[in-house]
């Protein structure tokens, strides 16, 4: 499925790639350079571009180590596990490595998938009036 650049919400150009947030989903593309030269070195088998649903994210952390550039970890059933290696970590399908300096742009997209998982988890909305018990029906006359 092709995506509109009018239907995009946020996006963050990260030190490996970039993050694009959708209405229905989020998509990391690993196409910097330094995730070109981490795969011909054969360090990792780089998945290029992951979609991820926001009907199925579970969670969102943000990694932030003392050197290397912040981590973004979308949970989702079924995804990868963190193994505790940056480099490694930052080359999952479910992760994307800020930049070294400029957050502005992750900062405006993580707010908003915020917003989109916690609306996709709203719980109902309470019974109208209508559905409710009078409670003049419990007294005794």
């Amino acid at each position: 499925m092709q995506e509109k650049a009018e239907d995009m919400i946020a996006q963050d150009r990260g030190f490996l790639g970039t993050v694009t947030l959708y209405p229905t989903h989020l998509v990391i593309e690993r196409s910097s350079v330094a995730s070109h030269v981490y795969e011909l070195l054969g360090w990792h088998n780089v998945i290029r571009t992951s979609r991820i649903q926001i009907a199925a994210v579970a969670g969102i952390d943000v990694i932030i180590p003392m050197i290397l550039p912040p981590l973004l970890v979308v949970r989702y059933p079924g995804c990868s596990l963190l193994s505790g290696d940056h480099w490694n970590d930052a080359m999952l399908e479910n992760v994307h490595m800020l930049s070294f300096l400029d957050h502005r742009g992750f900062d405006v997209l993580y707010r908003e998938l915020e917003r989109l998982v916690s609306g996709v988890r709203r719980r109902p909305a309470m019974a109208d009036k209508a559905d409710t018990v009078d409670p003049s029906f419990l007294r005794h006359a």
